[in-house]
């Protein structure tokens, strides 16, 4: 039986255990690529409803005499709308951001999978030499028991009869 059995079991449930790790780092690097497209999406809907939303305000005005206080109004409306597309903007920054930490988790796991998965299979090729030479040494001492083996000669054999 190989001596390293045991580590060698060992490195393999830590191979699995950061192949397992990596899968889970692929999964979120996939969800958070799905979160900054679906924000990319929601601004530019954004920014094409506020352009046609600004456009649809200040035509409702255009013929009308306002006070100061209702222009005042009025352009706070249109401030309130600049302020959503930043906060849309923001949110697609955020998003980039969770994406760039995603993908460094996942380098992170498949360097760390390659580490656990080399160690492994350095192992396992020592198990193979291992047993090559213990082959060869099975085939050694045979060899030695058949050299010390000397039947007895013919002549005194038939005496001893």
């Amino acid at each position: 039986m190989y001596p390293l059995a045991g580590l060698l079991k060992l490195r393999g449930f830590r191979e699995e255990a950061a192949q397992k790790a990596l899968r889970a780092a692929e999964a979120e690097a996939r969800t958070a690529a799905e979160t900054l497209a679906a924000r990319e999406r929601r601004l530019e809907e954004y920014k094409q409803w506020h352009r046609e939303e600004r456009e649809r305000r200040w035509l409702a005005i255009l013929d009308q005499t306002l006070s100061r206080q209702e222009m005042d109004e009025f352009k706070a409306g249109l401030a309130l709308l600049e302020e959503l597309e930043l906060a849309e903007a923001e949110a697609v920054r955020e998003a980039a951001l969770a994406l760039d930490k995603a993908q460094q988790k996942v380098q992170a796991a498949r360097a760390a999978w390659r580490a656990a998965e080399q160690a492994r299979r350095k192992l396992s090729v020592h198990r193979e030499e291992w047993e090559a030479e213990q082959a060869r040494e099975a085939v050694r001492r045979e060899d030695l028991e058949l050299e010390e083996f000397k039947p007895r000669p013919a002549q005194a054999a038939e005496e001893g009869l």
